[in-house]
């Protein structure tokens, strides 16, 4: 920020009532007895004489070293040795504290991250990283931190011409809650409020099908319930198996 009516907007505002300007600085700057740029100077001495504070490192040290007993009353950490992405790094980086952070990989094995401002002072004192794909492994498991799992594909969403459609109760999961299948266009569908549409998954876990209220009017809505949804101009689907087996069980009957 070096633009004079910027730094007049700052300091006039978050900053003159924050620890990176004295008291009276907006009023000088204000009566013309300082400039913007010798305003913005004190303001960035202020804000360097804070982070070298020894009392405040001394504090976050002590916090540091607290969260490291405590991590290790939890247990060892997993090491990741699967492949390092520079997605991976900013994860850790974003929950460890840093602000925007941006990672690139350099020749294949080396990773650099970056921000503009410092990095949290338990992952490096300045504004960039740079380690190989080994010592961000090693930094990410001191610092507690495990790379999520990969979470498995949600099964897809199929459009089914059935009479009901069976799931397990979203609350009380040994209890199977049944949907009649009503017909209606993808229209139809989007017109229905956003919050009551969405997808339930099927009894056997295979797939999902489209919900919303049930438009039945000859019973009060609050009585009509949820309905599955078959799509009448989109593409009908085959019966799964488990499906098919119930469909072909009731024509039997």
């Amino acid at each position: 920020m070096t633009d004079d009516a910027a730094i007049e907007k700052a300091i006039g505002g978050a900053i003159a009532t924050g620890p990176l300007a004295h008291y009276g600085l907006w009023g000088k700057l204000d009566k013309g007895e300082v400039t913007p740029q010798e305003a913005r100077q004190h303001a960035i001495e202020s804000a360097e004489r804070t982070i070298r504070n020894d009392y405040r490192r001394r504090y976050i040290e002590h916090t540091l070293n607290r969260l490291s007993y405590e991590r290790e009353l939890l247990g060892p950490v997993r090491r990741h040795e699967g492949e390092l992405t520079p997605v991976m790094l900013q994860a850790f980086a974003r929950e460890h504290g840093a602000h925007k952070p941006e990672a690139r990989n350099i020749d294949g094995e080396t990773f650099v991250l970056e921000s503009t401002v410092a990095l949290p002072l338990h992952l490096a004192n300045d504004t960039m990283l740079e380690l190989t794909a080994d010592e961000w492994r090693d930094l990410m498991q001191s610092a507690g931190y495990e790379v999520p799992a990969k979470k498995d594909a949600s099964p897809p969403i199929l459009n089914l011409k059935v009479k009901e459609l069976k799931a397990r109760h979203r609350y009380h999961r040994d209890q199977v809650e049944t949907f009649p299948v009503v017909e209606m266009t993808k229209a139809e569908y989007s017109k229905i409020h956003a919050e009551q549409r969405g997808t339930r998954p099927s009894l056997c876990g295979e797939f999902r099908f489209k919900i919303c209220p049930n438009p039945r009017t000859d019973v009060p809505r609050y009585m009509a319930g949820w309905c599955a949804v078959f799509l009448t101009d989109s593409k009908a689907h085959p019966l799964p198996d488990s499906v098919a087996a119930i469909e072909n069980a009731e024509a039997a009957e």
